[in-house]
């Protein structure tokens, strides 16, 4: 419905067009001045204007002119109406911007044939650009929904075919698959965003492969994927043989041209309705599952199970009560605390050092493991905190700890990698060196393989810097699948830490011994200390002696204990035999 703007003084010529322009199906707007005509012009947007030409206060060419100077209505088309039939009149409204002159009295029929005449010219002129915009819209919305880089739909469109796809109520089971390419990031800051980008498309082409028909794909983020299967999601070994090809394809190396590629591959699956019977409920639980893997495990396959659903229920409990319960300095002090294990010479069993633990003492959860509390930690709005209130209260018992023995001995501790990535975190780590007045030399920082591998080059600054002061590096849970071997030798390292879970194997496993060897004769190579974490029984320990490991922890000597426990280990100078 075309909208027709008539500006005329005349309330009968007025009325009359109006009445005429109606009957043919139009919608007419009624001006009686030219400051309302011009109001309305820019208020409403009218599609054509007829105008008088003698008005009060303002003349129908100062109309023209002010509403030509106005984008939206620069090309609204504009009849004049005019009692005068001299050609200048006609001339002077032509060149303003006029589209056609109609001379009072005029007929029925001419009005209706000068103003259709002017909308099917101005139709003409503008649908080419009418076209333009509708495919410049239709680009923008793809633009909206659609990866660039691999040309698959984003998270936004992901999510609304899932959506479709549930609400159908023919579906039958699909199961949500997330996939992470983990260490991409340390794979462009390493191999250059150009190689990263042809690893993210080789492996979208990948997960197109194992496509069928009503399957889902799209890229989540930066460094995950999407996939809903809608075939093959009867049972867990069902989903698994069918992802089969990728794993095969991609772990522990993707072949990029002559380029062989670490990938560490995550594969999350959140089956339907166990995860959710919703959008948000099973991109939530998938979600869950790629975040819950361990990241020093060199697992890569984690299903959504309803133990895993506990687990999560119960995680989700203590994060909330830990969170809750710590919100100032007072509760840090309060309910926090430092535990300490110690690290013993294989051949005299003497204590060299300690690892500084945190344990938190809530009545309900101070049994749960460290490893575990500090995994939830890392989720924490008080993690940066709680980091620091860690380092602070180490470095001031550490000073202490020393009056309790005759005999030098480290300290280790670990920090969040969250905590070692703030910008600031060389200055936050001085300041707290000064405020206690130590041998660096004698403090160990404990890295995590897999964090060291998602970011090497920041961490290598970190290293140099803290290094170069003294204080020494340990890299920890070193052989659990993750390829940091090129690395040893460019990192300022001092200690490797064998994963607790090679040392409980590796009495019944001939790989996770021979694995053992291989990584002691590695460190020995680059003049690297070994420190065996896990060691549980005395079969563990003589190997770790045969193997010509120097340094082990573990349960065999003494649990994690209080800051009074360790000073009697300390004074009383007990060895292991």
């Amino acid at each position: 419905m075309k909208t027709i703007l008539v500006i005329e003084d005349d309330p009968a010529i007025r009325n009359n067009i109006s009445m005429i322009l109606k009957s043919q199906g139009f919608t007419v707007l009624q001006a009686e001045d030219g400051l309302a005509g011009i109001e309305l012009a820019l208020g409403s947007a009218p599609d054509l204007i007829v105008c008088d030409i003698m008005l009060p206060e303002i003349s129908g060419y100062e109309i023209l002119e002010r509403l030509r100077q106005v984008p939206d209505s620069a090309i609204t088309p504009f009849i004049f109406l005019t009692a005068l039939a001299d050609r200048s009149d006609m001339r002077q409204g032509m060149n303003l911007g006029a589209d056609d002159y109609l001379t009072k009295p005029f007929t029925s029929q001419e009005l209706i044939g000068a103003v259709n005449a002017r909308l099917t010219k101005q139709q003409e002129l503008t649908e080419p650009y009418r076209n333009e915009m509708q495919k410049a819209v239709e680009n923008l919305r793809q633009m909206a929904y659609t990866d660039l880089l691999t040309n698959l739909p984003n998270r936004v469109l992901f999510w609304q075919k899932i959506e479709e796809y549930l609400a159908n109520p023919r579906k039958l089971t699909c199961a949500l698959v997330l996939i992470q390419l983990r260490n991409l990031n340390d794979i462009s800051e390493q191999e250059g965003q150009s190689v990263a980008d042809l690893l993210i498309q080789a492996l979208a082409r990948s997960l197109q492969n194992l496509m069928q028909e009503g399957d889902i794909l799209a890229r989540c983020n930066p460094d995950s994927f999407g996939l809903l299967l809608t075939q093959e999601a009867e049972s867990s070994e069902s989903i698994e043989a069918h992802l089969q090809p990728l794993v095969t394809e991609w772990i522990p190396a993707y072949s990029l041209g002559k380029q062989f590629i670490n990938c560490d591959l995550k594969i999350a699956v959140a089956p339907y309705p166990l995860a959710g019977q919703s959008t948000p409920e099973l991109i939530k639980s998938a979600e869950k599952v790629l975040n819950s893997f361990d990241t020093q495990s060199g697992q890569y396959y984690k299903f959504y199970t309803e133990a895993l659903k506990l687990n999560f229920t119960q995680s989700d409990r203590i994060l909330a009560v830990l969170q809750s319960s710590l919100e100032n300095q007072d509760e840090l002090d309060q309910q926090l605390d430092i535990w300490y294990q110690p690290i013993l010479n294989t051949i005299t069993g003497r204590i060299v050092g300690l690892e500084g633990m945190l344990q938190w003492n809530n009545p309900e959860f101070r049994t749960l493991d460290y490893g575990y509390l500090w995994a939830i930690i890392e989720k924490s709005k008080q993690v940066l905190e709680i980091n620091q209130w860690k380092l602070n209260s180490i470095l001031a018992q550490f000073k202490r700890l020393q009056n309790y023995s005759l005999n030098p001995f480290k300290i280790a501790f670990n920090l969040s990698n969250r905590f070692v990535q703030q910008p600031d975190f060389l200055e936050i780590l001085e300041a707290s060196f000064e405020a206690v007045s130590l041998d660096l030399s004698l403090l160990i920082l404990e890295i995590q393989e897999m964090d060291l591998l998602q970011s090497v080059e920041s961490y290598r600054v970190v290293l140099e810097h803290l290094s170069h002061q003294g204080v020494q590096i340990a890299l920890s849970h070193f052989g659990t699948g993750y390829s940091s071997i090129p690395h040893l030798s460019q990192l300022p390292l001092h200690y490797l830490k064998v994963s607790p879970e090679i040392i409980h194997t590796a009495l019944h496993n001939p790989q996770s011994e021979v694995m053992l060897k291989a990584i002691v004769t590695l460190a020995q190579s680059l003049k690297l200390k070994v420190i065996a974490e896990g060691v549980e029984v005395e079969e563990q320990l003589n190997l770790l002696r045969k193997q010509g490991c120097p340094l082990m922890q573990g349960n065999i000597y003494s649990p994690p204990v209080s800051t009074a426990e360790i000073q009697s280990l300390l004074e009383s100078d007990r060895r292991l035999t």
